[in-house]
């Protein structure tokens, strides 16, 4: 349809290399992100940055930075972001300006619905990391997120699943909001 390829239009498409910094949460924003190839690890830090918990990961086809950008606040169109987006592997972003998306999503109502079912996908996640966080064990969350990572980026090949890329000890400590020697002791 002509509004999505108008849209596409003025979306910018930037490369950033690993270790790059998309957004820190507070900032202020009004950008949705399409991930054309990569991973981005949405996560957000203690008050005083000594740990961090890696809350979701976006790969090619997801978006982040929906919330912000998809708040209708006309009195605040620049929302502060609530989590820090950071490229983990090589990735291609498009970029959404977020008045572009609020009017699209004004008229497609299909693309609304899609929007609400990310969304709803994602509060689900963050509740199940409340609830790993507060009830289970490191050795039971340690668990349950390796069988996420090989559901998302995991390459089959017979009775074995091999992730596409590798996992250092404190990037699993990150997700689990525990220390690299929980991990290690686990």
């Amino acid at each position: 349809p002509a509004d999505v390829a108008d849209m596409a239009a003025r979306a910018r498409l930037r490369t950033h290399g690993a270790g790059s910094r998309i957004y820190e949460r507070g900032e202020r924003g009004d950008i949705l992100f399409v991930v054309e190839y990569g991973l981005v690890q949405l996560s957000t830090r203690s008050i005083d940055g000594e740990r961090m918990i890696a809350v979701d990961l976006a790969g090619a086809g997801e978006i982040f930075g929906e919330i912000e950008s998809s708040e209708a606040v006309p009195r605040d169109p620049e929302r502060p972001r609530l989590l820090d987006a950071e490229v983990v592997e090589t990735a291609a972003l498009v970029a959404v300006d977020g008045r572009d998306l609020r009017a699209l999503l004004d008229r497609r109502p299909e693309i609304a619905t899609r929007l609400r079912e990310i969304l709803t996908g994602r509060v689900r996640r963050l509740v199940a990391l409340v609830e790993d966080v507060s009830f289970r064990s490191v050795e039971i969350r340690l668990a349950r997120h390796l069988l996420e990572l090989a559901d998302r980026l995991g390459m089959a090949d017979g009775a074995k699943v091999t992730l596409r890329r590798r996992l250092t000890h404190q990037q699993l400590a990150d997700a689990l909001g525990v220390t690299r020697r929980s991990v290690l002791n686990t």
